[in-house]
């Protein structure tokens, strides 16, 4: 059986999967959701160019902690420092303020629980156990 070459969706993903076992591995999170995903991908061909792709990716992730500590900024630092295939933007946040948020009818949240890709869950849990309606009334 042939072995078909990878593409550069497949191998950015492989690369994606290991940079968060490391995160994971780094920080502990409790979860782990992906909330925004922006790849953009650009074709170069002409007489005096080398046909070519080229793939920008642009992801944005929600850590949860057990602590409300703030670590944000060295998260974001090892995510500079060690995913070089694109752009990563992290939010870090504590599993009760995020609590807090969501009993406020905090709508970011809400919509991350709700909607966003959970990549990680410290039990195993495979879907967020939480489903909360965003209340547009009662917006603060």
């Amino acid at each position: 059986m042939e072995m078909l070459p990878l593409t550069p969706a497949d191998e950015h993903s492989i690369y994606f999967k290991t940079f968060v076992k490391s995160l994971i591995q780094k920080f502990q999170p409790q979860q782990l959701f992906c909330f925004a995903k922006k790849i953009v991908s650009e074709e170069t061909s002409g007489c005096f160019i080398d046909h070519g792709y080229d793939h920008n990716y642009h992801r944005c992730l929600l850590i949860v902690t057990e602590s409300n500590t703030r670590i944000d900024r060295e998260v974001q630092e090892f995510a500079n420092f060690h995913y070089k295939q694109g752009k990563i933007t992290i939010l870090c946040h504590g599993k009760e303020s995020i609590a807090e948020a969501i009993r406020a009818n905090n709508k970011f949240f809400i919509t991350i629980y709700n909607t966003g890709h959970l990549l990680y869950s410290s039990d195993g849990m495979t879907q967020s156990d939480l489903m909360v309606r965003y209340i547009p009334t009662q917006s603060g």
